[in-house]
């Protein structure tokens, strides 16, 4: 993704790569980072958008207390309504590097690497109803999506002079058990 100033002016920037993976039940995700409340962070503060009871209520506190249950992709009703968690503090490479996969029961693997340095937020939306069955576990982002007020209170609105160009880079797809493998001990080793 490359996005360009066109303006004399500044422009305010949120990108937010959005890779929507099918969810794949008894997949388990494999991160640089813990499955601490720390690192993986549930939100807690719901959009109007998404339904309210008392039982998802209870389910965020307990996610809030211990995300490391939603490591492993076993419970899909756990995901009506969405489930959002924020990644932070990943482990890179040198260069800033990350990745982040879903392992599928079978052995293989989606898996999608980036640069922390273009993308300082990781964001993953898990949803599983009647009309959608998606895991995007790995959101690379410039910020987190509660919207322009709320980010820019965080400090996480960046913003490209006149004529800036900003570039993305995203690598993903899909990785044979094998390739799996070899990805998760590399993952494991940032």
């Amino acid at each position: 993704m490359e996005v360009e100033n066109l303006s004399g002016a500044t422009m305010d920037l949120m990108y937010m790569c959005h890779v929507n993976f099918a969810f794949a039940e008894g997949a388990r995700i494999v991160q640089p980072a813990p499955f601490t409340p720390e690192a993986t962070a549930v939100r807690t503060a719901v959009p109007a958008h998404v339904p309210r009871s008392p039982a998802y209520d209870a389910l965020l506190s307990d996610l809030a207390r211990d995300p490391a249950v939603m490591e492993v992709l076993d419970e899909p009703e756990r995901y009506d309504p969405e489930q959002v968690f924020y990644i932070r503090g990943l482990r890179t490479d040198e260069d800033g590097g990350t990745a982040v996969m879903m392992r599928r029961r079978e052995g293989d693997a989606f898996h999608i690497a980036y640069s922390t340095r273009e993308f300082p937020k990781t964001v993953r939306w898990v949803l599983v109803n009647s009309d959608q069955k998606v895991c995007a576990f790995a959101l690379p982002s410039t910020c987190e999506p509660e919207g322009y007020n709320a980010e820019a209170m965080k400090g996480n609105v960046q913003t490209l002079a006149g004529g800036e160009t900003r570039r993305f880079s995203v690598r993903l797809g899909y990785l044979t058990a094998d390739e799996a493998e070899a990805e998760e001990c590399a993952i494991r080793a940032l």
